[in-house]
């Protein structure tokens, strides 16, 4: 069982439901004082762990059209897939080594460090990104998303609409913005939003994301349905059509479709 968080009407009826009550009775919690505390000691009051033990993960990806692959960084990277077959068009392959990947551009392998690239490219992080330690780079072993699925209001999400980040930081760094722009004419942005088990989801830095976390979350929230938190699924193969709920493209991303 799990609360709907893809918005703040969501949330609202989700929880109205799942305790068979009048959404006013909610709204009435929402409109006291010190809204944000009387709503978080509302629901842990009326839900605990053992009702809730599921959780939506909203995980905002452009992919290729008729593609539904959903992977890690790594395994995109170094599988036969479309999006490695888009690489090797643009004459990119990746070779796994020792501690990290190897970045080969047109038959020669590029170092990052003394590379010709675009001004303002964070060459550090996409360094780490390329790392095959998943202690050290916890956040691209594992398929992130997001906890509330209302990112309208959230401008720094935009980005990702107009290209996955590996995209984009390969068209600065090797300093060809057509694998950026060819990318677009192929591929379309949806929200995904994934059913997943609490015990299999973490925060970014890699602790576990709890019942408690997710209580708090909304909670402070829905009050002024402006902030979000950041998370990632523990094992990958829980991320398929099975858990599905749903997929959609966001007003704000209309036009970059």
């Amino acid at each position: 069982m799990y609360i709907d968080t893809t918005d703040a009407c969501s949330i609202i009826c989700s929880v109205g439901n799942l305790l068979n009550i009048d959404r006013k009775e909610i709204m009435n919690v929402l409109c006291e004082e010190n809204e944000e505390e009387k709503f978080r000691e509302f629901l842990f009051e009326n839900f605990n762990e053992n009702m809730i033990d599921e959780i939506l993960i909203h995980h905002l990806s452009r992919k290729i059209e008729g593609v539904n692959m959903v992977a890690d960084l790594q395994t995109i990277l170094l599988t036969d897939n479309a999006m490695s077959q888009y690489l090797l068009e643009k004459e990119i392959v990746f070779k796994k080594g020792i501690n990290e990947l190897a970045l080969c551009f047109k038959g020669k392998v590029v170092d990052i460090d003394t590379c010709k690239s675009s001004i303002g490219v964070n060459k550090s992080r996409i360094k780490q990104r390329f790392c095959t330690n998943n202690e050290i780079n916890f956040s691209d072993s594992m398929i992130n998303g997001y906890v509330i699925g209302d990112v309208d209001k959230e401008t720094t999400y935009h980005f990702l609409a107009d290209a996955p980040e590996i995209i984009t930081d390969l068209s600065y760094l090797l300093n060809d913005m057509s694998i950026k722009e060819d990318f677009r004419k192929i591929s379309k942005f949806y929200i995904w939003s994934y059913k997943i088990p609490f015990k299999e989801c973490k925060n970014i830095c890699g602790t576990p994301y709890t019942f408690k976390d997710l209580i708090n979350q909304i909670s402070y929230y829905l009050p002024e349905m402006n902030r979000n938190h950041y998370i990632a699924t523990n094992k990958l193969a829980i991320i398929c059509e099975s858990n599905l709920v749903n997929k959609h493209v966001p007003k704000w991303a209309e036009k970059y479709v």
